[in-house]
């Protein structure tokens, strides 16, 4: 340890004798220790001696710390001895200096005494100067011109030696630009500028201030080429040079146009290099020194991805060249060089742009193709991020390169916002060309090959129904999917209302359209009716005449357009009827039975459109929940941003990419939506309503509605949901179509049955056939049969709320109405069936209920005679008694809720006998319109048409249908012999006339009842 070591040691303020002893001695222990260590490990061999040598280390332990201790003394005795002559010698030097310093001091306090006279001397000449005397007054004035003259001649003098200087440098000017030293001539043109400043005034000077301007030009000029030449050869030093110059001369803005030009004329000529009209291949050479070829056969996006990678190369290259030149701002200094690259270039992007995805005016353009476009300029905007951070992250204030974004931004996105604009436009022609290729009709005629029109035989029934449900509902979502991710990649859902109304709703009244069509065409191959539905050209479809051909030309090989085809027996079943004896059928045998295969397709194509509104529901919250989530995310990064810090390497990285790309997402979005106050408040005013939707969508989300057309919840497409419920209407009535049109056709030779035969009194003669009556009720029972495939499925359910809510239209008027009317009165029935099971149940809960109250009350009587026997266990009796009420009533209390569920389920009608119930109800409404066409019925037809009314109420009751009132009336009328018959309807007509006199022992009735007596009156001929 030196002098030095025991210096600094000793000199510290936290210096302890205790510490530093303590230190010194551990450090003395370790050398020992280690000794000892040394010694044990020479001697592990020898274990019989280890306690004679383990003394003997001890001893020599001691010494050595002994001899440290000693050493140390030593140094510290001598470093005393040292530090005493020290401040000895430092002592004596310091009482040398003080006569010197007390000297110094006195003659410093004389100079401020004799200051401090002089000062008092000139204050009072100065206060005497300040009299009112005129002596006074006169010598002030006299100072003043003495000052004033004197700056006068300064100005002069200076004036004179600028003149000098000018008129110097305008002889020597011509050969002072001759020697080519730019930085003298900046330096000489500078003085000048301050000279002329100064002669600003004097009209003599005025015409050089004029020339001036003209040195600084020629200047400019003889720089220019040695400046572009240093430029492009990257010629840092000159560069700096010929930047002060400019600088110098105050034109540092035209070096930077200069320095511009050169830069961006490469990738100027490598922009317009790009033909769309040719399909020659040239070369341009680019910033970097290589060939970039450019032709159209390539594609524009993949074109613009190289374009911009040369641009990338050259941002790159200029960053570090441009902190050498300019360290201070060349951030600022790059970024506008890439304003005026993209300043250049802009006004031919979008015409490229509109080439590129166009293909002619009356196909839609490549929505796809332009994002793919925007997509690649997104990519390369991001990449300039290192560079700009402020593109990623805009609160960052880094002193170096703190600039706003809104500059790049506006630049490179300007020409995309005319895309922006339109792209509700383009995405809706583009989808609907999609959903067209798709379509279930076109799809098979491209499979099939054949050409427009469905007469060819190639497309049939059961591929339109299967392609419907395998393939177009699900790649219509998928469109509908991917075209909200576009909107989301290239609009930012700046404009939310626009897509959802120009977009969205309008793909769904598309596909609603698709159907009408769709249904159009299964019920012209079907033949069942030509009462078709208004289609996609906004009219009804005129498929008369293809029809007639097509059931001309039948083939049973191809196609069966026969609705009343003969099928298996598995398809038949045979009902006798009693008390009928029926007639003949004039149908020939082909048509005897159902083609239940029309029937079974329809159900499936119901199945497929309640498959549609429950995706599409689905579709509707996801879409709202999206738009919510995509805007969150890239309006809340910066919240994430804070958190990342507490989280693992990796997903700190994930989450700082995840955050970057909201966050320039939202400054996309910020420079979209700019200042304009409309747009904003529109935005704000999208995201409250879609709040609005998602809020009561989470709490009904877990319930199970059977009827899935009704939606209990506000839907973002309300619109298309309205569509699509219209074609859940028609597709029931489409269904019905199936059941009832057999039954039609047998109604429809009733009539004829009348009159040709019964009248004729041939009721025996069935010619070997089925009688109508026998055929229909065999529809009837055997549509329960068909029906059990499906009535376990809910989804093949009939919707009554959503047929009764969008009624159909028809070319029919008539049927429209007799179907609706139809439901109508089934929907008051099954209130009134549901009000009276409802009655029942309450009925039967309050007898459950006294009945209870009443053993309650016999058990609290029985407790109470207890009591009074048990007087010792009184209280405990009477806890007891409390205990078993409270259970009780709870127990009571407690399955109410599912009881109401139980009801509910117990007031929905079975899907099955939704069906029958319907086409029941049609059947007994069409037999009384054929009734009434009837023209003449003598006793035995009406004893016949009783008869067969009566069977079709004895079926209908076996299939839970109640009979129709009107039509049991007609079925009384009948069969009152012809003498009983007419003393009613004389009676009938005599209460018509004589309404007040009637007695309440007449049979009273309806209007309607009174119009079907006249009418079997007048065919019963009763006058």
């Amino acid at each position: 340890m030196n002098n030095n070591e025991l210096k600094e040691i000793f000199s510290s303020n936290d210096f302890s004798s205790k510490t530093w002893i303590n230190n010194l001695l551990n450090e003395c222990c370790g050398v020992v220790k280690s000794i000892t260590t040394t010694s044990n490990q020479q001697q592990q061999q020898q274990q019989q001696q280890q306690s004679i040598l383990t003394d003997q280390n001890n001893i020599k332990a001691e010494l050595e710390i002994e001899n440290i201790c000693s050493n140390y003394l030593s140094k510290l005795q001598l470093y005393q001895i040292e530090l005493n002559i020290s401040l000895e010698s430092i002592t004596s030097e310091s009482l040398l200096i003080v006569p010197k310093s007390i000297r110094e001091v006195d003659r410093i306090r004389k100079e401020s005494l004799h200051l401090k006279n002089r000062i008092k001397s000139i204050s009072s000449k100065i206060g005497e100067m300040n009299n009112d005397s005129p002596e006074s007054m006169e010598t002030v004035s006299i100072i003043e011109k003495l000052d004033l003259v004197k700056s006068r001649m300064e100005i002069s003098i200076r004036s004179l030696k600028e003149a000098e200087k000018l008129l110097s440098f305008s002889k020597t000017v011509d050969q002072l630009f001759s020697s080519n030293d730019y930085l003298m001539i900046s330096d000489k043109l500078e003085e000048v500028k301050q000279s002329l400043s100064v002669l600003s005034d004097v009209p003599e000077f005025r015409e050089q201030s004029k020339k001036f301007n003209i040195y600084q030009d020629r200047l400019e000029s003889q720089l220019k080429p040695p400046l572009q030449q240093s430029l492009q050869q990257k010629d840092l030093e000159s560069c700096k040079k010929y930047l002060k110059i400019f600088t110098n001369i105050q034109r540092q803005d035209k070096f930077f146009i200069y320095y511009y030009q050169v830069r961006i004329d490469p990738l100027k000529l490598l922009w317009n290099s790009y033909s769309t009209t040719t399909t020659t291949t040239t070369t341009t050479t680019t910033t970097t020194g290589t060939s970039a070829p450019s032709n159209n056969n390539t594609n524009f996006h993949n074109w613009l991805s190289k374009f911009y990678d040369e641009v990338l190369i050259m941002i790159n290259s200029e960053f570090n060249w441009l902190s050498g030149l300019c360290p201070t701002d060349y951030i600022q200094v790059l970024e506008n060089l890439i304003v005026h690259l993209f300043s250049i270039i802009n006004p031919t992007v979008q015409s490229r742009i509109d080439q590129a995805i166009t293909i002619n005016q009356t196909q839609p353009i490549k929505v796809n193709e332009l994002l793919s476009i925007y997509k690649t300029t997104c990519s390369f905007l991001k990449s300039l991020s290192p560079i700009f951070p402020n593109i990623i992250n805009s609160s960052s204030s880094s002193s170096s390169s703190s600039s706003s974004p809104d500059k790049l931004f506006k630049v490179i996105f300007e020409p995309y916002k005319y895309f922006q604009n339109k792209f509700s436009e383009y995405e809706i022609k583009s989808v609907k060309s999609q959903l067209q290729s798709i379509s279930p009709i076109i799809g098979l005629q491209k499979k099939s090959g054949s050409g427009s029109g469905s007469s060819s035989g190639n497309v049939d029934f059961t591929s339109i129904i299967k392609n419907v449900e395998n393939q177009f509902i699900p790649k219509l979502f998928q469109i509908a999917q991917q075209s909200i991710e576009r909107f989301f990649d290239f609009t930012h859902t700046t404009d939310i209302d626009s897509y959802v109304n120009t977009v969205l709703n309008q793909i769904f009244t598309e596909v609603s359209l698709i159907f009408r069509d769709t249904i159009n065409e299964l019920k012209f191959l079907t033949g069942l009716t030509s009462n078709y539905i208004i289609g996609s050209s906004g009219t009804f479809p005129n498929f008369n005449q293809q029809q007639q051909q097509l059931l001309n030309t039948t083939s049973s090989n191809t196609l069966d357009v026969d609705p009343l085809k003969k099928v298996t027996n598995g398809h038949t079943r045979n009902h006798s009827r009693s008390g009928s004896t029926g007639g003949t059928n004039s149908v020939g045998a082909s048509a005897t039975l159902q083609n239940w295969e029309y029937f079974q397709g329809a159900m499936n194509l119901l199945q497929s459109i309640h498959k549609l509104i429950n995706k599409f529901q689905q579709f509707d919250n996801s879409t709202s929940l999206n738009i919510i989530h995509y805007l969150g995310n890239s309006s809340n990064n910066n919240n994430n941003n804070n958190n990342n810090n507490n989280n693992n390497n990796n997903n700190n990285n994930n989450n700082n990419n995840n955050n970057n790309n909201d966050q320039f997402i939202c400054n996309i979005r910020k420079f979209l939506l700019g200042k304009d106050l409309n747009k904003i408040q529109k935005l704000q005013l999208s995201v409250q309503n879609l709040e609005n939707i998602i809020s009561p969508s989470i709490g009904s989300s877990s319930s199970i509605i059977k009827d899935q057309s009704i939606s209990k919840r506000p839907l973002l497409l309300q619109e298309s949901f309205n569509q699509i419920s219209k074609i859940l209407s028609i597709s029931q009535h489409f269904v019905y179509e199936t059941l009832i049109y057999f039954i039609k056709l047998k109604l429809k030779e009733l009539p004829k049955i009348v009159s040709n035969e019964w009248n004729n009194n041939n009721l025996g003669s069935n010619g070997g056939g089925l009688s109508y009556i026998s055929q229909i009720t065999d529809h009837l029972l055997t549509i329960p049969q068909q029906l059990d495939p499906y009535s376990e499925e809910e989804l093949t359910r009939f919707s009554l709320s959503t047929s009764l809510q969008y009624p159909i239209k028809t070319s029919s008027n008539s049927e429209d109405d007799f179907y609706q009317n139809l439901l109508i009165q089934y929907q008051r029935e099954k209130q009134f069936d549901d009000e009276q099971l409802l009655i029942e149940k309450l009925k039967e809960k309050q007898l459950q209920k006294e009945q209870k109250q009443h053993e309650q009350q016999e058990q609290q009587e029985n407790s109470e005679e207890i009591n009074n026997n048990n007087n010792n266990n009184n209280n405990n009796n009477n806890n007891n008694n409390n205990n078993n009420n409270n259970n009780n009533n709870n127990n009571n209390n407690e399955p109410n809720g599912n009881d109401e569920n139980e009801e509910n389920d117990e007031l929905e009608d079975g899907i099955a006998h939704q069906w029958i119930t319907i086409v029941a109800k049609a059947t007994e409404k069409l037999y009384l319109q054929t009734i009434v066409e009837i023209i003449t019925l003598n006793e035995s037809s009406c004893q016949q048409l009783s008869n067969d009314i009566g069977y079709l109420f004895n079926v209908l009751s076996a299939l839970g249908v109640s009979a129709e009132p009107l039509l049991q009336k007609t079925q009384s009328l009948l069969e009152m012999n012809r003498d009983t018959f007419t003393s009613f309807y004389h009676q009938q007509l005599h209460n018509n006339n004589n309404t007040a006199n009637t007695s309440a022992n007449n049979i009273s009735l309806t209007n309607a009842e009174k119009n079907i007596c006249n009418l079997i009156g007048k065919m019963r001929n009763i006058k």
